[in-house]
């Protein structure tokens, strides 16, 4: 799978997740696609149900992104890593 976040901005944002307490982060391969499917969707503006495959079950993801959602993790995340979505853009 190609991937639109570079890997010297996903060490960055791979770091800031590492750092909470909340999350599971030892599959470092899956959270990376879970980080692309939320990228791939911001981007497009797609539906969960028209997520491409190779992202994984849009229903998992989008469970995942509520849970992240309600725990205030992707308000930090996004404090910390606003720089760096300049770069991504």
């Amino acid at each position: 799978m190609n991937y639109f976040i570079k890997e010297r901005e996903w060490v960055e944002i791979f770091k800031i997740l590492r750092s909470f307490k909340d999350i599971h982060t030892k599959d470092e391969q899956r959270l990376h696609q879970f980080i692309e499917a939320l990228w791939y969707i911001a981007r497009t503006s797609c539906q969960w149900r028209l997520l491409p495959f190779y992202y994984g079950h849009w229903r998992s993801a989008h469970r995942r992104f509520k849970k992240w959602s309600d725990k205030g993790i992707w308000e930090i995340l996004f404090q910390k890593i606003r720089p760096l979505i300049w770069k991504l853009l």
